[in-house]
């Protein structure tokens, strides 16, 4: 078709593409979709008696093929130019997933609502777009962690990486879309206070007292921003056939030593059957709660490979 005969013609004359040729473009390819088609277009392919076409007849099925809506348990719509999948899944605490080293492994697995598979019936330019509120919990930051700068190391609350997400196609991870989760629950100890007082007639914070390396009385600390809503966005140039597209999580085992509670926290502690001080992983839990998942493909081939 020669639908841009006039705007081709004006582009090619000019040193310049400005806003108002592909203004223009756009407003053109818009009319002839939407109110130029007619039954000249339906007829059999021949010579155009108008300016603007080089040939009549030229719409086929192929181009007006209807697109199609599928619900549950794989979302999705597609049509004769592309498709696209969706995902969803709101902040309900029943709607989220847990993941850990111990029950999931430390391999990177697919996040359930944040991934999909897709057919393609060419090849395509395909748009992936991920949100997900993430957030570790159940681990403890060991002592050290809840200072910022203490002169001669560096921490913070969040320290303690405990697991690390990314985007997948087939087997290929996306470098740009790496996330880290940290350890939301920081312990009580810092370097930086140094207090005088004693508990239970101790003088040490490994004794029991709230001297020494202890913050708050040594009492755990609950902050909020080890909370994430993680987004990426990335395009990628896919073939036809089947492709596996989602984010995945590969939590971090927990290798080092726990968190020691203080003494003074659980006093008489051998009533309790304890023969020793309990002692809280650094790493544990990692939820995954409000998700939105969108694969958008654009087929820029339409021959068979």
């Amino acid at each position: 078709m020669g639908i841009y005969d006039d705007l081709t013609a004006r582009i090619n004359a000019s040193s310049t593409l400005t806003a108002e040729d592909i203004n223009e473009g756009m407003a053109t390819a818009e009319y002839i979709v939407n109110t130029g088609i007619t039954n000249q277009e339906l007829q059999n392919k021949s010579p155009s008696d108008r300016a603007s076409f080089d040939d009549e007849g030229w719409l086929t099925p192929d181009h007006i093929y209807k697109p199609e809506f599928y619900g549950s348990p794989s979302p999705r719509m597609n049509a004769v130019s592309g498709q696209v999948h969706f995902r969803e899944s709101n902040s309900a605490k029943n709607n989220g997933v847990i993941f850990s080293a111990e029950l999931s492994g430390a391999e990177y697995v697919a996040v359930p609502n944040a991934s999909t598979r897709i057919k393609l019936r060419h090849s395509a330019t395909v748009h992936i777009l991920c949100s997900y509120y993430c957030y570790e919990f159940g681990g403890v930051n060991k002592e050290n962690d809840f200072q910022v700068y203490n002169g001669s190391s560096s921490g913070g609350y969040e320290e303690k990486e405990v697991a690390r997400t990314a985007l997948y196609v087939n087997n290929s991870r996306y470098g740009s879309t790496i996330r880290r989760i940290y350890t939301s629950t920081v312990g009580g100890r810092i370097k930086t206070w140094q207090g005088s007082a004693t508990f239970f007639g101790h003088e040490h914070a490994e004794d029991g007292g709230t001297s020494g390396e202890v913050a708050i009385n040594g009492f755990l600390q609950f902050p909020m921003v080890g909370r994430h809503q993680h987004f990426f966005t990335t395009r990628v140039q896919l073939s036809e056939g089947v492709h596996d597209i989602g984010l995945r999580c590969r939590p971090i085992k927990h290798l080092t030593d726990g968190y020691d509670v203080l003494f003074h926290h659980a006093p008489k502690i051998d009533k309790h059957g304890f023969t020793e001080r309990p002692e809280l992983p650094m790493r544990k839990f990692i939820f995954f709660e409000a998700r939105n998942f969108i694969v958008d493909a654009y087929y820029s081939d339409f021959d068979p490979e």
